[in-house]
């Protein structure tokens, strides 16, 4: 049997002005409540629904499942003769649909370990937040923010940066939003730069175009030996502010610190890594519950779920 490499990241739920919510009683009350139909959440074109739960020590774990109504699984013919194979395409056995995704969490008060497997976090969230509201509880939107790791935030400020590397996806650079900071300055004049370039090509169209690409963008002090000490200040001020803003456009970034040590968007998130057995294009999920309880006892001995 196959395994694959899975991270378990730590989140923490917030409402819109950044303050702690507690989610986990009124999850439990409603899970222990609903079938597994009665969970079923349609967000845009996918259902999202809580496939199995269990509790444990330390709160309560959940397996969250997707899938799209209608999918279809292209075919070919394996071995084909000839230089042509009509391809086709199946759906789900009647009465079934292909999962198309699935996550895995454990809740406890304010904190959520999360390992996903074709459903990101922020589906989840929106999941959470959409189904307590379904059923007639009092709900602010809520996010999932990750919790820093405190030893790569600690070495970036004391060693400072010399470079970031920013990847941004196109589409959302063009998207109009309050940009606060020279940061966001910075970011929306790339976007208008990029929509400049985009529009020169008649053959798309620029929404696609705009979605199809990554940007790069790298700010760096690399090669200036006569850096002031102001310049070298405000590079790591702005590989701070990359570190701390969860609403940002940016999907991924490195930061190269004065000492050569390399920060990755991955590497600053809070998590563990845990081989787990595959079950078809599934996980083991008794594993992961299983890495999760003993990943929030370390946590919790090390008072990181504090910080």
């Amino acid at each position: 049997m196959s395994r694959a490499p899975k991270r378990i990241y730590c989140f923490r739920t917030m409402n819109q002005a950044g303050e702690l919510v507690d989610v986990s009683k009124v999850m439990i009350d409603i899970s222990d409540a609903l079938s597994i139909g009665e969970s079923e959440i349609r967000l845009f074109e996918d259902v999202v629904r809580i496939q199995r739960f269990k509790d444990s020590a330390v709160g309560r774990l959940y397996h969250l499942a997707r899938y799209s109504p209608g999918t279809r699984s292209s075919t070919l013919t394996p071995k084909a003769n000839g230089k042509l194979d009509t391809e086709g395409s199946l759906g789900a056995p009647t009465g079934k649909e292909f999962k198309t995704g699935e996550s895995y969490l454990l809740i406890n008060e304010h904190n959520v370990l999360f390992c996903g497997h074709g459903l990101t976090y922020q589906k989840c969230a929106g999941y959470i937040f959409r189904l307590i509201k379904d059923q007639g509880y009092d709900v602010e939107p809520i996010t999932l923010h990750p919790s820093s790791n405190i030893d790569k935030v600690m070495i970036l400020n004391a060693q400072g940066a010399k470079s970031i590397r920013l990847n941004v996806n196109a589409y959302k650079l063009s998207v109009p939003k309050a940009n606060t900071g020279w940061f966001g300055e910075v970011l929306a004049s790339v976007g208008e730069e990029v929509k400049a370039l985009i529009s020169k090509d008649p053959s798309r169209s620029q929404e696609k175009s705009l979605e199809d690409m990554t940007v790069a963008l790298e700010i760096s002090l690399e090669g200036n030996s006569r850096a002031t000490v102001e310049s070298k200040d405000t590079i790591t001020d702005l590989a701070n502010e990359v570190l701390s803003d969860d609403d940002s456009p940016v999907d991924s970034f490195t930061i190269i610190t004065r000492d050569g040590t390399p920060i990755t968007s991955e590497d600053v998130k809070l998590h563990s890594a845990i081989l787990v057995e595959k079950k078809g294009t599934s996980l083991d999920h008794v594993q992961i519950w299983d890495g999760m309880v003993k990943y929030f006892g370390q946590l919790k001995k090390q008072k990181l779920l504090e910080q």
